[in-house]
């Protein structure tokens, strides 16, 4: 039955475009002349340190962050540790590769040829037992049906089909036909050129020392040996860095003339530079990140390192996380089942602005101490009030308390005369106000657990919060609580 349907495919796949491909891949690597002169494929593109930094810095970001398989819950989510695709697309997607390195590599197939693959192997249950990378060059993707179906052509030429739940897609840009990705490679391929071909000049420059290429004259008239052994001698003697600032000794009415243009009039600095800043336009990597920090400063990197993030990794997150239910989900999965970056991490300011935005949540209630902890890799403390949500004066009672009588509100109303607006009046009423809110969620737990529940440590931390005070004075209040008459509540 598959020999049937891969007959079909594969008959589908010529009359949609032919074989992709020479079987033998003797064009691994096609070769794609430019105007400057130079081939540029993926081998060579990655010899212009522009690019090789900007393919690294992307794929480095991504494959350093967790990428994290979680199930709905109804409070949320919770990490599927029980699932067998947490550890592929966690730990280990292949006994050969750690979740970094297949990541990292995908996402350079993705930056450079357009696409990364990878082959997901099933059991007879169905289940992913691992993910298998293939080169992107011996893939095509085809229109098949409704569907896209993948040929792939292994080392030794033989061709097998890829169906869609057997092969997983990263793609970056797309064709027009939306299947065939576009490569990089293709869309800047002057712009690489340029660049490798400024690189090419600048070792060539250094190879003679730095001096532009000249003419050596004669007066009289050199036979073809003669020419031969002096241009050797000026070469032996003068060229390379090894030789530099050497005597020239010119006799016989020898006299040298430069030919070329100076390295200022050529401006060769500056347009290293340039082909540096247009590299990192075309990945969309701020310049300082691959070693240009010719207009970056402490004041503006920062903020250049979170645009990064927002505007160039947070699509590649999403290409990620949406191409791993597209292709690895079964049908019944993609309801239950998710995968996020945990990208907190990049977006971490410095310490002082990290401990300010923390003090901002816990203080506002959104965010409690042991979610701090947790953020910050540490671990959660037990028993002592420290998944409580503190609750500000202003925004009223919290979850915790009994819900007051019509005796109780009525006494809200009970404050010190403040006619005059005066500050101390003010704080009096504030006060006030934190007092009642003690007594009435002592009232609460007194009556629901006992009056010995007043020395929990999460009822010491609240009077702390509320009413300001050191442990020593709040644990003293509670004492002095404690003793006082029954009659006396």
């Amino acid at each position: 039955m598959r020999k049937g349907i891969l007959g079909t495919v594969l008959n589908s796949a010529k009359q949609s475009g032919g074989h992709p491909r020479d079987p033998a891949f003797s064009r691994l690597f096609p070769m794609r002349n430019t105007h400057s002169g130079q081939v540029v494929n993926e081998l060579t593109a990655m010899q212009s340190s522009a690019v090789h930094a900007s393919v690294r810095v992307i794929s480095e970001t991504l494959a350093g962050l967790p990428l994290i398989l979680y199930k709905k819950t109804d409070s949320g989510k919770e990490r599927a540790t029980g699932n067998s695709l947490y550890r592929i697309l966690h730990d280990q997607p292949n006994p050969w590769q750690t979740s970094f390195e297949f990541r990292e590599m995908l996402q350079t197939h993705a930056l450079l040829t357009g696409a990364g693959y990878a082959e997901i192997v099933r059991n007879g249950a169905g289940r992913i037992e691992l993910l298998r990378p293939l080169h992107p060059r011996r893939v095509r993707p085809f229109k098949f049906r409704d569907s896209v179906a993948y040929e792939y052509y292994e080392q030794d030429g033989t061709q097998r089909v890829l169906f869609t739940g057997e092969i997983f897609v990263i793609r970056n840009m797309m064709g027009d036909d939306g299947i065939t990705p576009l490569s990089m490679i293709d869309v800047a391929r002057e712009s690489m050129g340029l660049s490798l071909a400024t690189e090419e000049h600048g070792a060539r420059l250094f190879s003679n020392d730095a001096t532009p290429s000249g003419v050596l004259e004669h007066p009289g008239k050199l036979d073809d040996d003669a020419v031969k052994r002096l241009r050797e001698s000026w070469d032996d003697t003068h060229k390379g860095s090894g030789n530099a600032h050497t005597t020239a000794v010119l006799e016989g009415g020898l006299s040298y003339k430069a030919i070329s243009l100076s390295n200022k009039d050529s401006q060769f600095i500056e347009a290293r530079r340039f082909q540096v800043v247009d590299i990192a336009r075309i990945y969309r990597v701020p310049p300082h990140m691959i070693g240009d920090l010719e207009k970056s400063a402490f004041s503006n990197i920062e903020q250049q390192s979170l645009d990064f993030i927002m505007h160039t990794m947070s699509a590649w997150f999403r290409r990620w996380e949406q191409a791993v239910r597209r292709d690895m989900f079964v049908t019944r999965e993609k309801n239950t089942l998710f995968v996020e970056f945990l990208v907190t991490a990049l977006l971490r300011g410095d310490t002082k602005t990290r401990y300010e935005a923390y003090s901002k949540g816990i203080l506002d209630g959104w965010l409690n101490r042991n979610e701090v902890r947790e953020i910050e890799g540490l671990n959660k403390v037990e028993d002592q009030g420290l998944d409580d949500y503190l609750v500000p004066l202003n925004m009223g009672v919290d979850d915790s308390e009994a819900e007051e009588t019509e005796e109780d509100a009525a006494g809200d109303t009970d404050m010190p005369d403040d006619t005059d607006n005066a500050p101390d009046a003010h704080a009096a009423r504030v006060m006030q106000a934190a007092v009642e809110r003690v007594e009435r969620k002592e009232a609460a737990l007194i009556d629901k657990h006992g009056i010995e529940s007043l020395r929990d440590e999460r009822h010491v931390s609240f009077i702390m919060d509320v009413l300001a005070l050191d442990k020593p004075a709040a644990e003293a209040r509670i004492e002095a609580r404690i003793a006082r008459p029954v009659d006396g509540d």
